[in-house]
């Protein structure tokens, strides 16, 4: 569940820019969600006729890891990730809109990091053939090329939310 904007300008900024990639990585990771319950729906009624979906357990996995890296663009731009508040409470608003920007470009610089890497893993998994050790033999860069879009999207996303925080000082500036 996302939490509501504080203020009519933060509502403004995460429409506008902000609004494409959040779309893209909800409807991403809301895609591979609805795809993980018809998955284990199917798997549990498969079971109590006494079958056996042998896929379902390495699919879901699959679909998880997808959920979680396609749905960080979203949240991060919805402001849905958990905060610890307990210095930034206490900030005036000058000291607290350049906290907000040093946190901004740090997880930018830190997702990026993250995001060159899992590029380099899923090409490595690509060249050297891996496959899963499972039934399926699933190539296992199919599965891993989410991670780097996840993580491309949250990148994009936190660019958006840089500007909106370097935006919304210039503006405490200007104001006082």
């Amino acid at each position: 569940m996302f939490r509501l904007p504080r203020d009519p300008g933060e509502a403004r900024t995460a429409r506008a820019p902000g609004r494409a990639v959040s779309d893209l990585s909800m409807t991403l990771s809301q895609l591979a969600l609805i795809a993980l319950m018809l998955l284990v729906s199917v798997s549990v009624a498969v079971r109590l006729f006494g079958g056996a979906f042998g896929i379902a357990e390495e699919v879901a996995g699959y679909l998880l890891v997808a959920f979680t890296f396609l749905s960080l663009a979203g949240c991060a731009v919805h402001g849905a990730f958990h905060r610890v508040e307990l210095l930034t409470a206490r900030l005036r608003p000058r000291p607290l809109g350049i906290a907000r920007i040093v946190f901004a470009a740090l997880s930018l610089a830190a997702t990026l990091v993250l995001d060159f890497y899992l590029l380099r893993f899923v090409i490595e998994s690509f060249r050297s053939g891996d496959v899963a050790p499972t039934m399926l033999a699933t190539p296992l860069w199919i599965p891993q090329a989410v991670m780097p879009l996840g993580a491309t999207l949250l990148a994009l996303a936190l660019l958006v939310i840089l500007r909106r925080e370097v935006a919304r000082a210039a503006a405490t500036d200007a104001g006082g």
